[in-house]
């Protein structure tokens, strides 16, 4: 992963779209004015709390928490944020703490089930005085609300999440959609261990899905694999969708 320091000569917008899947990976660090301590928070910038586990720490970092539940994030030094917003009512943003460099920290709070964005940009903090790179950010949660603590989730990937690692529990769902692309054609999707997750359902074609269920502890994959249809000789690579799980109890 790059770091920030390596895109300082882009402009605010540029450097904005690139980093807006960094940034959720990037390690955090207590803003000057909380006293929440550097152990206590995730990669995500999520204060450690029985009611949010995150989910998974890559782009986009993902948590999950139950109706009811409030937790603390609190965003990276060195940059200078605005307001954190939501896109759903499922979440509201309360308890706004600022810094002499802006927002240092917020409450989220889960008030119906459903699934929110948090979103906020910032722009490196530059001193009276001082020459700063012209660099801009934007931090990105995802926070799904089910109904109770005993909740499964479900979780919806598609083509956009290869690669990621996603830490779930027995009974948590995956609904994978593959997206169609012209004269290829996607394998059903299947899991390596069947003992650590089971498929319940699925549908190989131009465009492919399916449905998995989390079943004991373990590590396995999900897999997938799209395949030109210009017969042999062709020229045209194949590609391979992947995700990492793990399960634990």
């Amino acid at each position: 992963m790059k770091s920030p320091g390596a895109f300082r000569w882009c402009s605010p917008l540029l450097a904005a779209a690139i980093l807006m899947a960094l940034v959720v990976g990037a390690p955090v660090a207590n803003a000057s004015t909380t006293t929440v301590a550097p152990s206590s928070l995730s990669v995500c910038g999520v204060v450690a709390s029985d009611l949010v586990r995150v989910v998974t720490t890559d782009a986009p970092c993902t948590v999950a928490t139950h109706v009811g539940g409030s937790f603390e994030i609190v965003l990276r030094s060195g940059w200078s944020w605005g307001t954190p917003t939501s896109t759903s009512k499922s979440v509201i943003v309360s308890d706004i703490t600022k810094s002499s460099m802006g927002v240092a920290s917020a409450v989220l709070t889960a008030t119906s089930v459903g699934v929110a964005t948090i979103h906020v940009s910032g722009t490196i903090y530059c001193a009276p005085g001082k020459v700063c790179p012209d660099l801009a950010m934007l931090w990105t949660l995802k926070v799904i609300v089910t109904k109770s603590t005993s909740a499964p989730l479900t979780l919806h990937l598609t083509s956009a999440d290869i690669d990621n690692t996603y830490s779930v529990r027995p009974g948590d769902r995956f609904v994978v959609s593959l997206n169609a692309a012209a004269k290829y054609t996607w394998s059903e999707p299947n899991v390596a261990a069947s003992s650590v997750v089971r498929r319940i359902s699925g549908r190989a074609g131009a465009s492919a899905n399916g449905l998995f269920v989390a079943r004991s502890s373990g590590r396995t994959k999900l897999v997938a694999t799209q395949k030109p249809n210009c017969g042999a000789g062709c020229s045209a690579k194949t590609h391979r969708f992947w995700v990492n799980v793990v399960v634990t109890s």
